[in-house]
């Protein structure tokens, strides 16, 4: 869609996200060869910590969005805190269960999303609700 600047940034960033993480766990495996001893696989927790705070961010917007990508936000933001703290080896029984089930409805919303928005696009009527915006925050006149 033109001028979705809300689409373009957080499938932009997130996108990125997921590749770091992705070439973190490669290099991780060794497919790119021998990891330094001195590397720090910790570090990847920090990233995660990053991308709370800006998914804060990104949840305010999604509120006003529509229901179903305001429950996706909300638990990216239960994902990435509880990815960081398993991590770093907090309660790893807890936050790793507790990222892994947030991740599993992050993926069911999403697929549910995509679905909704092509097929109420595509017989131009509602035949899978998203949901209506929250109205916590009215956006301005351009």
């Amino acid at each position: 869609k033109k001028n979705n600047y809300f689409g373009a940034i957080a499938l932009g960033i997130y996108g990125l996200f997921w590749a770091a993480v992705a070439m973190h766990w490669a290099i991780a495996q060794g497919w790119l060869g021998t990891v330094d001893v001195k590397a720090d696989p910790r570090q990847l927790a920090f990233a995660c910590f990053g991308y709370t705070f800006f998914s804060l961010f990104i949840m305010v917007a999604a509120f006003e969005v529509n229901k179903v990508f305001a429950a996706i936000l909300v638990l990216i933001n239960v994902l990435l805190p509880s990815l960081g703290l398993s991590i770093l080896g907090v309660n790893v029984g807890l936050f790793s269960g507790l990222a892994a089930w947030s991740e599993l409805c992050i993926s069911l919303l999403g697929f549910y999303g995509a679905g909704a928005i092509f097929l109420n696009n595509y017989f131009g009527r509602v035949l899978l609700p998203l949901g209506a915006p929250c109205g916590f925050i009215r956006k301005g006149a351009k």
